[in-house]
């Protein structure tokens, strides 16, 4: 045989091939995931003033959203989530963050919904854990899964064990 060749191996009897676990990729993980289960309550609508939410991490601002163009939005570590993290603790769909445009004097049930507050159904934005295995918090408080709770401008939420932490802001449109 030449120098540097590979030598040619004898053809071996079939043998079993072995199962081995791989890492879906974001794509496989997205297709293979479950549908939303959020039914978006009838109360539901795009913010009538322009807020935001800034994503603070380790102290430091590292990001803004938009929140005008949607009724919510979806945290998760899915892809097609709107807000994708990439945190082990966080769930494929973890938690929703809802506008309500227009105050109603109705508190307790929706339909489908609580609210965990003694004050009425007030326009703003709530926070709603979709049942994450690691939980939801605004401020320092672990909320409920399955329930909405108001957030505040000013008040921060956090996903699971995550480090980032997300707070409510109005945004200053400078003419």
């Amino acid at each position: 045989e030449e120098a540097g060749a590979v030598p040619k191996s004898e053809p071996s009897e079939p043998t079993e091939k072995k199962r081995s676990r791989q890492t879906a990729l974001p794509s496989q993980e997205a297709a293979e995931a479950p549908e939303l289960s959020y039914i978006e309550p009838r109360w539901s609508g795009k913010p009538t003033s322009p807020h935001s939410l800034t994503v603070v991490k380790n102290g430091a601002v590292v990001d803004e959203i938009d929140l005008s163009e949607k009724p919510y939005h979806v945290f998760g570590r899915l892809p097609t989530c709107d807000i994708a993290m990439d945190h082990p603790s966080i769930s494929r769909f973890h938690t929703i963050l809802q506008c309500r445009p227009v105050s109603s004097d109705k508190g307790g049930k929706d339909e489908n919904h609580t609210l965990f507050s003694t004050e009425p159904w007030e326009a703003g934005f709530y926070v709603y854990d979709l049942g994450s295995t690691h939980g939801t918090f605004l401020n320092k408080t672990r909320i409920q899964p399955r329930s909405y709770y108001r957030v505040r401008v000013g008040q921060m939420i956090r996903l699971g064990g995550s480090s980032r932490f997300y707070v409510l802001e109005v945004r200053h449109t400078w003419s």
